[in-house]
């Protein structure tokens, strides 16, 4: 079919990802450590420096990437979700070009993109939200394509994509030591020897790796905040991490296997039935390269879904082969592989989840826009707002600079105040001191509404009385 040729699939790519995510472009928050790195990109092109003026536990690669599309795209937020959305279509490009390259067969690799697609666009907190995975994954899935081609230049350009998704989240670093580790086993054993093409791969692909690493720490070493950064960076992730919970993975991984039950039962099958389109290594190479991602997403201990988008690259080059010539015998699969059903079904799910979709994210009220449309006619330029428990994209929204440099809201309205060495009742008294005209607390906060009590007067309440707006008297 022609849709199988590259340049078909990469329209047909970009167009179901939009089409899948369009209405997801229009609230204000899908979540919340999205509105931090727009708040922190934004911040950081206005001249704040990054880990003293405005932090957070991520690395640098996020916020830079925010501060370019702020400096392209402006306070749109629908433009930088519809980049994000080109940035998905485009990885499932990348993941066709693995797949031709490992199974030489191009409706799997149509195939393969068109899942991961499917995986990435679907439900919020699965890569809906422009989490960092989404945008690692981009890195991991060029790296792969790069590292496959087994070439000294090729090597350390796949090393040096791996590393810029390292300044994007650690994780990529499982990814990249498998897969390295993999391909130079599995060229030993082709070869039968380890000659020096084969280590100096090896080499290459580690040099191009460290290279944006050690870049960065000497742009912090060189700069006037070293200390600021090596505690964002290697202090409080050792800390947030804690203790891994089995409890809380399997919990994670039955949400993950119950919400894409259906692409997994394409994985499963391939994996466990008799066929032809694996080759003894493909089986293996899977398999580990599963298990060094579980590895890595159980390392951190919280069970976040969103962890679970990092899977997403390996499961959908495996589905993808579901549809491989070779594949064939149940009579399940003849019906799922009958044209005019897959048409139909096809259309029926898309169609539903577009309405879904729409009356979900457009026709639902945004709290966050009702409450800055509020406030913006009242605040002047450099006034502050402090929204406190309720949500950091309202310095967005109101183009306000924010009062602490502690942007998520959970750090000083949570526990992980306790991660960041801080008081949060020393650090919102600050943030009160500095008068902000209006402050936004949701439900309660006791710290806050002590500190507020004299010179703060309840202004307004949305949302059915659950979020309250107060203004300096």
């Amino acid at each position: 079919m022609r849709i199988y040729k590259s340049s078909y699939a990469f329209l047909f790519f970009i167009g179901l990802s939009i089409m899948l995510r369009f209405f997801s472009f229009f609230p204000s928050v899908l979540d919340h450590d999205e509105s931090t790195y727009m708040v922190i990109g934004r911040d950081i092109l206005q001249g704040k420096i990054l880990y003293t003026d405005v932090t957070d536990n991520k690395p640098i690669g996020i916020f830079i990437i925010y501060a370019i599309l702020h400096s392209v795209f402006g306070y749109s937020i629908f433009l930088k979700r519809l980049f994000v959305s080109l940035l998905v279509g485009i990885s499932a490009f990348f993941i066709l070009r693995v797949s031709k390259n490992l199974f030489k067969d191009n409706k799997v690799a149509f195939w393969s993109g068109t899942v991961y697609i499917l995986f990435s666009s679907l439900r919020i907190y699965y890569g809906l939200s422009p989490n960092t995975e989404v945008f690692f994954n981009f890195f991991t899935i060029c790296g792969l394509l790069f590292l496959i081609q087994s070439k000294k230049l090729t090597s350390f350009v796949g090393g040096l994509l791996f590393g810029l998704g390292f300044l994007i989240k650690y994780l990529v670093m499982f990814d990249f030591l498998f897969l390295v580790l993999f391909l130079m086993v599995l060229e030993m054993i082709q070869s039968k020897r380890l000659n020096w093409h084969i280590f100096s791969n090896v080499i290459f692909s580690v040099v191009g790796f460290l290279i944006p690493i050690i870049g960065v720490n000497l742009v912090f070493w060189f700069g006037e905040n070293f200390s600021d950064f090596y505690s964002a960076m290697y202090v409080i992730p050792k800390s947030y991490a804690g203790n891994p919970s089995l409890e809380k993975f399997v919990k994670m991984l039955v949400n993950f296997a119950i919400w894409f039950a259906p692409l997994h039962i394409l994985t499963a099958y391939v994996l466990l039935a008799k066929n032809k389109a694996l080759k003894k290594w493909h089986k293996a190479f899977f398999v580990a390269w599963l298990a060094a991602v579980l590895f890595a997403i159980y390392l951190p201990g919280k069970g976040f879904n969103h962890y679970t988008i990092q899977l997403m690259v390996p499961l959908s080059l495996i589905a993808g082969l579901f549809f491989h010539p070779e594949i064939k015998g149940q009579k399940f699969v003849k019906i799922i592989l009958n044209k005019k059903f897959a048409m139909i079904i096809g259309i029926t799910f898309i169609v539903g989840l577009e309405l879904a979709s729409f009356g979900k994210n457009v026709l639902r009220k945004d709290r966050y826009k009702e409450v800055a449309n509020y406030i913006n006619p009242d605040l002047n330029p450099g006034e502050q707002i402090y929204p406190s428990n309720f949500g950091q994209i309202m310095y967005y929204l109101t183009k306000s600079e924010a009062p602490t440099k502690y942007i998520h809201r959970s750090i000083l309205s949570s526990d992980l105040h306790k991660i960041y060495g801080v008081d949060p009742k020393i650090e919102i008294k600050k943030i009160i001191d500095k008068e902000p005209k209006y402050v936004i607390i949701k439900n309660e906060f006791e710290i806050v509404e002590d500190l507020i009590r004299n010179d703060y007067f309840l202004d307004k309440s949305f949302h059915h009385d659950k979020i309250h707006l107060y203004k300096r008297k």
